[in-house]
């Protein structure tokens, strides 16, 4: 957990965390939580190194500093909210390929 100074606080530390699943909903649960984590984490590289502000169920919280919340909205995270993973998911990529396809159409312009 981090607190409002991004400061780290453990919670807990599980020695052998199950991954196995109990139930459907068990299953969705560490599938969507592993699947996101490793959408972060980017092993393939298919994100390159850029940055967006939600993956999954996660909110970037710190780059270089921390990062700033638009006073304008009323709720800056999803956090706890009802996500639609692959529906966000393919948003994420469809933004991706948007972005490093604009490089190349600006390159064939000039």
């Amino acid at each position: 957990m981090i607190d409002d100074m991004l400061k780290p606080w453990l919670i807990e530390v599980n020695s052998s965390p199950s991954i196995s699943a109990d139930s459907q909903a068990d299953y969705d649960l560490k599938y969507g939580l592993l699947d996101d984590v490793y959408t972060i984490l980017d092993p393939e590289g298919q994100l390159d190194d850029e940055l967006y502000e939600q993956v999954g169920g996660f909110d970037l919280i710190y780059h270089n500093g921390p990062i700033k919340v638009d006073k304008q909205h009323q709720f800056t995270t999803k956090l706890g909210c009802y996500d639609d993973r692959p529906r966000n998911l393919k948003r994420l990529f469809k933004q991706h390929a948007k972005h490093r396809a604009t490089p190349a159409l600006s390159a064939a312009a000039t």
